[in-house]
């Protein structure tokens, strides 16, 4: 390249000699004001400089060069028209000449920029592409982390609120209880909460951990009439101090398949919500088990609360909602209960819907997909899935704690309050297992029907008891069913003929 411009300098000077040339073209030639000689040096110059421009100059100095080339070419140009002008017969010749050798420089010079932006500049743009990218990946990833932490510590502390707040309120009230009686269920409320509480803190491990691995998901037989009962049990302290009721209608007792440490903490959201935005009335928790074979269950938990506007249902389920107000008008909370409690029922393949209308209250409903329980007998054909077990515990946590071994062990557990017209023990077997303040709850016909009935407490209560069940009936402690549910069930149901 560089012997090519040593040709063309020393052509294009052969060219301009101005001994060759007569008076009129010298002095157009260097007269000018600047003169053509002075503006063709000054294009070779900056031309020259160009093409000794190193590789890695930064595109912005190769812009500088250019534009320097591109005035003086101008200039040149200009002037060599008004030559051509004055003398262009003796001109025409040496302009087209200096012409093509203008177009083969800048066709070198061309091919220069080429192999630069092939050779030089297309790696490093490449380079530079493939930094960045990594760059916006890296940064992608940190803000996402970021943000899931901030939704699990908002998430935690959302789902701890409940239940602390729940432990407030019994606090408070066991204050100002007096009652040995009052002051102990007051303790044993507590109690409940605390065990909520850390069920709840597990229950939102367990959800991190199943967003990683669904294999980790924990389906277990379980009556989902049971999960409902002891949510409405969770929250009545709350809706006391409010004056509201908490409805349970359990429709049926059969079990199912499924999460219920996750169901539960579906309903507890949606319960907590209901209570918290309803001022007067009443919520209810309703089951409703499949119609057909194969079919949905549904969890309904409705209130009489002021309802949802039209337009906040369509963002309701959306994570940091707050667009609601509680019973008291104040917004309160994170946002975050409902949003979560979708996030679960997506997981397990069901529906959440909301009816609402301003002034009617609020229907959620869950529909979850849960397996079906296949009967089996137990052992040696004692006690069958059509065994009943009456249970009537003072604590909320015995009581579940009980029930789940009892299901494990095939029982069908009934409760105090089941309507005893709906039950038929003719060819059935009924075990009634009951702490001794809670006997007088126990309907006399299932007392009556009952092949053994065990009354936990102090074995001097036994004097209370109706003589003619005494026959059948077993004093325990109830340390004994609190520490193994499973060997005194066992027990009990070994020692029935």
């Amino acid at each position: 390249m560089r012997s090519t411009h040593e040709r063309l300098e020393f052509e294009v000077g052969q060219a301009t000699d101005p001994t060759k040339w007569d008076l009129e073209l010298r002095r157009a030639y260097f007269d000018g004001d600047p003169s053509l000689d002075d503006r063709l040096s000054d294009y070779f110059a900056a031309l020259e400089a160009l093409i000794d421009l190193s590789p890695a100059a930064p595109n912005s100095n190769l812009s500088d060069y250019l534009s320097v080339a591109s005035t003086h070419r101008a200039g040149l140009l200009s002037d060599l028209d008004k030559v051509v002008k004055i003398y262009e017969e003796k001109a025409q010749a040496r302009l087209a000449k200096a012409e093509e050798l203008h177009g083969n420089l800048m066709l070198g010079l061309l091919v220069l920029l080429l192999f630069e932006a092939i050779f030089v500049f297309g790696p490093l743009i490449q380079s530079q592409s493939r930094a960045n990218e990594e760059l916006r990946v890296a940064r992608d990833e940190a803000q996402s982390e970021l943000a899931a932490r901030s939704r699990v510590l908002t998430a935690v502390s959302h789902e701890i609120r409940t239940p602390i707040g729940g432990v407030l309120g019994i606090i408070d009230q066991l204050k100002r209880e007096q009652s040995p009686a009052e002051r102990e269920r007051a303790l044993d409320l507590i109690e409940d909460s605390s065990q909520a509480l850390l069920e709840t803190l597990d229950g939102i491990l367990r959800q991190a951990e199943l967003s990683r691995d669904d294999s980790a998901k924990d389906r277990k037989k379980f009556r989902p009439s049971a999960i409902a009962q002891r949510v409405a049990e969770l929250f009545r302290p709350l809706a006391r101090r409010k004056s509201i009721q908490i409805e349970l209608v359990k429709g049926s007792e059969i079990e199912a398949i499924g999460d219920a440490i996750r169901i539960q903490q579906v309903l507890a959201n949606l319960v907590s919500n209901a209570v918290k935005f309803t001022q007067s009335g009443s919520v209810t928790v309703e089951v409703r088990p499949p119609e057909i074979q194969g079919g949905l269950w549904e969890f309904v938990v409705s209130d009489t609360g002021p309802g949802i506007e039209e337009g906040r249902l369509r963002s309701i389920f959306d994570p940091f909602d707050t667009s609601g107000v509680d019973s008291l008008g104040r917004v309160t909370g994170s946002g975050l209960g409902l949003s979560i409690a979708r996030d679960i029922v997506d997981a397990m393949d069901g529906q959440i819907l909301v009816e609402s209308e301003p002034g009617k209250g609020a229907i959620f409903t869950v529909r979850l997909p849960l397996g079906e329980v296949v009967e089996e007998t137990v052992r040696d054909g004692h006690i069958n899935l059509e065994s009943n077990l009456c249970l009537a515990l003072e604590k909320a946590t015995d009581q579940i704690r009980v029930e789940a071994a009892a299901s494990k062990l095939g029982w069908q557990v009934l409760h105090p309050d089941d309507d005893p017209k709906a039950a038929d023990f003719n060819s059935e077997v009924l075990v009634i297992l009951v702490e001794h303040s809670k006997l007088t709850s126990v309907p006399v016909a299932w007392l009556e029907a009952s092949d053994r009935v065990v009354v936990f407490g102090k074995s001097a209560e036994a004097e209370t008891l109706q003589s003619e069940y005494r026959a059948k009936t077993v004093f325990l402690p109830i340390g004994d069913l609190v520490k193994d549910s499973q060997e005194v069930l066992e027990s009990v149901r070994d020692g029935i003929d």
